[in-house]
């Protein structure tokens, strides 16, 4: 895991720096791994609610599995935060969570020449590169309290796993140990 401290990219935007270094990660083909941001700075004694914000708001566009998806998404979310205290509202909360999905298409194309007489033949495959990304924003002034994004390779590969976004959420939720209305972390929150 990685912290970025607030004070090296104080004339950034954050947000946009973080996306950037995990959009790089998943490209060069990294293991597996969380990148998150903690605001040490916030206020965490004071977050007792929250309401969660999607990239898709209003939109009518997606397919019924990809509003299957996104909704086990929100259970997971939910989940974790109300093991953490939270309550959702959707009036005046303390936190905004918002998540979001990056995907990428990735082409790799090997040439297999098996003697100098032969036509060379050419094999490309695809993958399907992804990453979960949530980030924690105070409703007030916007700043941002906690992010965390995961390559979701890992959890998306055949295992055993039946819920493999469940798993990728409470991984991405380990780096989040404060409970509502606490000001220290909870250390049986990053288990």
């Amino acid at each position: 895991m990685y912290k970025v401290k607030c004070s090296l990219f104080w004339f950034i935007n954050l947000a946009t720096v973080l996306r950037w270094l995990f959009f790089c990660v998943i490209l060069s083909g990294c293991a597996s791994q969380v990148i998150q941001y903690l605001n040490d700075q916030a206020n965490f004694a004071s977050f007792k609610t929250y309401r969660i914000l999607t990239f898709n708001s209003g939109n009518e566009q997606l397919s019924v599995e990809g509003n299957q998806i996104l909704l086990r998404i929100e259970e997971s979310i939910r989940s974790e935060m109300s093991r953490r205290g939270y309550s959702e509202t959707k009036a005046k909360p303390d936190l905004l969570l918002r998540y979001e999905i990056v995907a990428n298409t990735r082409t790799e194309s090997t040439v297999n020449n098996t003697s100098f007489y032969s036509v060379p033949t050419v094999n490309t495959r695809t993958f399907l590169e992804s990453a979960l990304l949530i980030d924690l924003k105070q409703r007030d002034n916007k700043k941002l309290v906690w992010q965390a994004s995961i390559d979701m390779r890992q959890h998306t590969r055949k295992s055993k796993n039946k819920d493999p976004l469940s798993d990728a959420i409470k991984q991405l939720f380990t780096t989040y140990a404060y409970r509502a209305g606490s000001k220290s972390p909870d250390p049986t929150l990053t288990e």
